[in-house]
């Protein structure tokens, strides 16, 4: 009766498990004598309960819990989502931003004085979603009536504003388009040069083709490309599979300085395998059948000959979303499998104040780059030089080139080149200097016995040389400026032997053979730092004069604007005040970190969330979720503030929530991240085993005997096979949302990046051990729940239901919950979903029904029942 943790339903609620006839006796078949000896002996159990009660419940008055304790309902309602900060720079010194009141204003640095751009009246009227002021700043791009496709691309009507006449006209392609049409994507030409009228040029993506407009008061709209076909050429914007793994944008066009000139990228999807995907919700008419949507996802060509027999199945939408037709829509989503046909790729340059067919030139991969590649980025080192990134297939080789107006040939200068195992990660475009001669890049660069570690490396063009900037057992995340009249560099980094935390650097950029520069902090705190921010994010200025700090943790997140080269704090920019008031009265869980070891040298980073009464003296045992997440270069215990289910369970429930980050996560160099590669869903796994064993070994407050797991997507994969492999029943159960069963039907470029190419001539070995279908029988005897929405374009329903197929053959009882017309998110079925899951959890801690059916047994046969 101790599982469920409830006294007065225990007491008073007959177990469900229990046949319902044996709840009462009829009347004449009362034993009276045996009723009252009953009777005696339920006041000596109900006073031993009321001793160990006392006993263990700690002692409030000692650590009272101040604040009201998070329902689930303070969660889902979204009252303590901070948003981000909405800020941009305008230039060197300016900045505009969404203002208390929802209007549009502009911060100048440098007087601190601040003007209205756009009244909060016009965002109302539109219902705006996304703004952007045009170079000269004469005109405010809008987004309104904003529809999601996947992560990261939307459809959306754009208007431009006037703001010197307070006048609003929509966006259309072209004239004689009527209405207002929805547009994938526009935007203004960002450029330097904003004379003659050229600072608010657009472009804009319909149709999947691209249109150029000379300025926004242009009558005419000129056509960039014509091969666009929905759902299967995409130009300048990207494809499912470059959205998602490669660009983690829904923009493919990239603008010279002064705005001439264009590279786009042109993506045909026309070899990759079309699939149907149903959706149950019909989008208007009169018919009453499912609409269809059909996603290009072709099946493993390298796979077992079972897999081959995988043909896609339709994802049905039940529910009307209005309009006449009552039929489903059919949506067509190219979406590559692990070994199967990549989109063919071209990025051509165009000439906007020439726009033409005979203007636009591709733009090559290196020799070494025939075929089957990827580009991860491009930028322009000047007006007529471009810079392309390109990555071979297998993701283990990388190649910097510079492409020259002319015949637009690209030279590598410089080669990257990741041995086994391992991998190079999506390698973002260098800073070049303003010659053009040299530029900054990040690159793996060895720390004595170590091993690897991301820094920042400069490299001479025409000699194509490589020299480390920085060195040391730490991370490089990202290069923010290089301000060459002082040779100095801006970056944010990780610091070594705090993994979790993230702040911004700077470092002169003068490196000899003998001197190298120590890399100066400037948001890590010291002992004198109020609130000390441990987890920031940094927009900086144009010119490095200014930069904006965005602090996300540990405590409530703020932002503030700073001067350089003095880093001087110069305003708060937002302080979430009425968020910052409704925390105050909340009784917020208490966050600990700590490590364990994994082997002689490597140690997994354990984040603790526990109950606001718990007390390190008291001998009260707490349940304890595992949240994992476990994915390649991934990392959850940080020093970032957060709110979600994991507050709820720990504040109102009483539970203790672990995040654990073992082999495989990032931030810590690439040796314990390359641990997993061509093998996932082992090492990972085993270290969230190996983890939780010594917690609820060590840790006093955690009942062994009360412990589950969950993840979401590659966590929900991670938490299935976690239940799989633990063969000492340290979980009492496990829910996995949106989990990858079988890593042939994933897509090719995130699959291969960490296992390689799939099937016979590739890790065929490291596939079928990572097979969550193949077993079903390891799942026998154990509780799982799997999740999961129906629409998911991310990973598709296919994976749950083959695992379904598969534990239902072997006769292996489990439950499932499939979410209808609901994509990866599952944004609309959020209360529902942890409902259910809190419910599952709580089922999961009863006692089994064989115990409850012995017992009964027992019961029979001593006659204590009839």
């Amino acid at each position: 009766m101790l599982y469920a943790g409830r006294w007065s339903t225990v007491a008073l609620t007959p177990h469900p498990l229990l046949p319902q006839e044996l709840v009462a006796t009829a009347p004449n078949q009362r034993n009276w004598r045996g009723i009252i000896l009953a009777l005696l002996v339920i006041t000596f159990i109900i006073s031993m309960i009321v001793v160990s009660v006392v006993v263990l419940t700690p002692d409030d008055t000692r650590t009272p819990i101040t604040g009201s304790r998070f329902t689930l309902e303070d969660i889902v309602s979204g009252d303590f989502k901070v948003n981000p900060f909405n800020g941009s720079w305008l230039s060197d010194h300016e900045l505009v931003y969404r203002d208390m009141w929802g209007g549009l204003s502009v911060l100048n640095c440098e007087s601190m004085a601040v003007r209205l751009l756009v009244s909060n009246v016009t965002f109302r009227q539109h219902k705006v979603r996304h703004y952007w002021v045009s170079s000269d700043q004469q005109y405010v791009l809008l987004a309104h009536d904003v529809r999601q496709k996947f992560r990261h691309s939307y459809l959306a009507k754009y208007t431009i504003y006037d703001v010197a006449r307070g006048f609003s006209a929509p966006l259309t392609p072209t004239p004689e388009e009527r209405g207002h049409p929805a547009l994938s994507y526009a935007a203004w030409v960002p450029t330097d040069n904003v004379t003659h009228g050229r600072g608010n040029a657009l472009v804009m993506v319909y149709k999947n083709d691209i249109y150029y407009k000379t300025s926004a008061a242009a009558e005419t709209v000129d056509r960039v490309t014509t091969s666009g076909q929905p759902g299967v050429v995409f130009n300048g914007v990207p494809d499912w599979l470059y959205e998602e793994e490669i660009l983690s944008n829904n923009v493919a066009m990239w603008f010279s300085r002064r705005g001439d000139r264009m590279v786009y990228a042109t993506f045909n999807d026309s070899g990759v395998t079309a699939t149907p995907v149903t959706y149950y919700q019909p989008s208007g008419g009169d018919t009453k059948y499912p609409a269809v949507y059909w996603i290009r996802y072709p099946q493993v060509r390298c796979a077992p000959p079972l897999l081959h027999t995988y043909t896609p199945t339709p994802v049905t939408y039940y529910q009307t979303s209005g309009g006449h037709t009552k039929y489903p829509t059919v949506y067509w989503i190219r979406y590559p499998q692990a070994g199967t046909a990549n989109p063919e790729v071209t990025l051509w340059v165009v000439n906007l104040r020439d726009i033409g067919v005979a203007s636009a030139n591709d733009l090559r991969p290196p020799t070494g780059l025939k075929s089957d590649y990827y580009f991860t980025d491009v930028s322009w080192v000047d007006e007529k030089t471009v810079s392309v990134v390109w990555a071979n297939r297998h993701q283990n080789t990388s190649h910097i080139s510079e492409c020259v107006d002319g015949l637009w040939y690209c030279s590598e200068s410089h080669v990257q080149e990741q041995a086994a195992p391992g991998w190079l990660e999506v390698q973002a475009a260098p800073l070049y200097a303003a010659d053009g001669r040299s530029y900054l890049t990040l690159q793996p660069v060895r720390d004595a016995d170590e091993g690897r570690f991301q820094h920042i490396s400069h490299v001479d063009v025409l000699r194509k040389q490589l020299t480390p900037v920085t060195i040391g057992a730490f991370e490089v995340l990202e290069l923010l400026g290089w301000d060459e009249p002082k040779q100095v560099i801006y970056f944010t980094a990780v610091p070594q032997g705090t993994p979790g935390e993230r702040h911004l650097y700077r470092v002169n950029r003068t490196t000899t053979a003998l001197y190298r520069p120590t890399p100066e902090c400037l948001t890590c705190p010291d002992n004198s730092t109020e609130r000390p921010c441990l987890f920031g994010k940094t927009l900086m200025g144009p010119r490095m004069r200014y930069y904006v700090l965005e602090c996300l943790g540990p405590d409530l997140p703020f932002t503030e604007l700073y001067m350089l080269p003095e880093n001087k704090l110069l305003t708060l920019l937002d302080n979430n005040t009425a968020i910052r008031e409704k925390a105050a009265e909340m009784a917020w869980p208490q966050v600990r970190h700590l490590t364990v070891p994994l082997s002689e040298d490597q140690e997994a980073a354990v984040e603790l969330i526990l109950p606001p009464g718990l007390r390190d003296d008291e001998v009260t045992r707490y349940p304890m979720i595992v949240e994992v997440y476990g994915g390649p270069g991934t990392q959850q215990v940080t020093s970032r503030w957060r709110v979600g289910w994991h507050t709820y369970m720990a504040s109102g429930r009483n539970f203790i929530y672990a995040r654990i980050d073992g082999r495989g996560s990032g931030n810590r160099g690439q040796k314990l991240k390359h641990s997993v590669h061509g093998k996932l869903g082992t090492i990972e796994v085993q270290d969230q085993l190996k983890v939780v064993r010594k917690l609820t070994t060590e840790q006093y407050f955690i009942d062994s005997r009360r412990v589950v797991i969950w993840g979401w997507s590659y966590g929900g994969f991670a938490a299935a096979m976690a239940l799989a492999l633990d063969n000492r029943r340290l979980f009492r159960g496990a829910v996995s949302v949106a989990p990858v069963t079988d890593w042939n039907l994933y897509d090719s470029a995130y699959t291969e990046r960490y296992m390689g190419p799939p099937g016979a001539r590739g890790n065929y070995r490291g596939y079928e051990e990572a097979d969550l279908t193949s077993r079903a029988e390891s799942f026998r005897n154990k509780n799982l729940l799997l999740i999961h929405g129906s629409a998911d374009d991310n990973v598709h329903v296919q994976h749950s239901m083959l695992l379904s197929r598969a534990l239902v053959k072997a006769g292996v009882t489990f439950r499932q919950q499939i979410y209808p017309d609901e994509n990866h998110f599952l944004s609309g079925v959020k209360r529902h979903m942890f409902t259910l899951m809190e419910d599952f959890i709580e089922r999961c801690f009863l006692p089994p029904k064989r115990i409850i059916d012995e017992a009964l047994e027992k019961l029979r046969k001593k006659k204590k029942i009839d």
